[in-house]
This record gives C-alpha cells, sequence and structure tokens, in this order.
C-alpha cells in the first residue's frame, strides 16, 4: 500500500504585468505518477522560457494560457511537510532543474 501524500508543487509565473499567478499540483503517491507530471510541468516551464518559442503555454490549477511574451520568469515551490519534500525535492530538482 502506497502511503498517501500532502504534497503540492506551485509554479508561480511573473508577468510582464507584474502579476504572479499561482498554480498548484498535488503530487500523487506513486513516485512515477509524480515524476510524469513534473516531466510535464518542466516541459512546460522550458518551452516558456524558451527565446525561440512563438508558442502560447498553459499551466493547470487554474488553467491559463500564456503569451510566452508576456513572462517574466517562473518560480517553482514545494508545499508540504520537511520529511516529503527531502524525500521527493531532489527528484523535483533534478527534474526542473531548478531551486527549489
Amino acid at each position: 500500500m502506497v502511503e498517501e501524500r500532502n504534497l503540492q508543487l506551485i509554479v508561480r509565473v511573473l508577468t510582464v504585468g507584474g502579476q504572479n499567478l499561482d498554480h498548484r499540483y498535488l503530487l500523487p503517491s506513486d513516485d512515477k505518477e509524480a515524476e510524469e507530471i513534473v516531466g510535464k510541468l518542466a516541459t512546460m516551464i522550458a518551452r516558456a522560457m524558451s527565446p525561440k518559442t512563438s508558442v502560447l503555454v498553459w499551466f493547470d490549477n487554474p488553467l491559463i494560457v500564456y503569451n510566452p511574451d508576456n513572462i517574466l520568469g517562473i518560480r517553482t515551490d514545494l508545499v508540504g511537510s520537511e520529511q516529503e519534500k527531502r524525500a521527493i525535492g531532489a527528484q523535483v530538482k533534478m527534474k526542473l532543474g531548478l531551486i527549489l
């Protein structure tokens, strides 16, 4: 039986208009499922921050579609118990290539 996890990954988008918009993702207890979610988010963040892209990007929870030209930066945070953050935080950092 997989132990229930209460860990959220927050993707915070800073726009050129000065808005900070949060998108919250509950990471499942299954590590493979959590890694899949993080992988998809890493791809979307890379696409949003690439100077070569002109494709619209989106994040869920709430669903917002962004024009990459209007994104100044993206920050990620893990919210949960310190034990949960230590357990999966290294995996998330490696996948996203960001400091949490």
